[in-house]
């Protein structure tokens, strides 16, 4: 995508995501290009006379706000299915991914991963080899809750 943003390019991106399986291409920094576009409305905003154009500018604004958060969400949704994937031993399509993104994957695997561990602990303890489910360990519930406020 080496156009410009604007509320057209971002209502095709909204759409394309929303239907779309995997994360749809964006540029590397959509994020912070999409926060500057923000910026210029409110500045565009503080410098109008006119109310009504004001109106307009507020509505765009809103309107804008909105479909951002929609893109995002969609592709909030995808990369947590993606981690959850992966925790399963999937192979997720991560193609498409961005910096921001990549680091809220990673963050959500580990997550996953050492939930995974500290409240369930799997053991082969039977000659035919079924998972036995033993209890919870409290060092280990401890250690998630640690990573998890690590993370806030």
């Amino acid at each position: 995508m080496d156009e410009e943003i604007n509320y057209k390019i971002l209502r095709k991106i909204q759409e394309i995501e929303k239907n779309s399986p995997i994360l749809s291409e964006l540029k590397p920094d959509f994020y912070r290009v999409f926060n500057e576009y923000l910026l210029n409305l409110n500045k565009r905003l503080n410098l109008e006379k006119s109310s009504q154009k004001k109106m307009l500018i507020i509505d765009e604004i809103e309107n804008t706000k909105k479909i951002g958060i929609s893109i995002y969400e969609h592709r909030e949704k995808k990369i947590f299915l993606a981690s959850i994937s992966k925790a399963r031993g999937g192979n997720p399509d991560l193609k498409n991914i961005i910096q921001e993104e990549k680091i809220l994957f990673d963050s959500v695997y580990e997550l996953i991963l050492n939930s995974r561990k500290s409240i369930i602990e799997i053991e082969n303890l039977d000659d035919d080899k079924e998972p036995k489910v033993i209890e919870l360990k409290e060092k280990s519930i401890q250690e998630n809750k640690t990573w998890i406020n690590r993370m806030n």
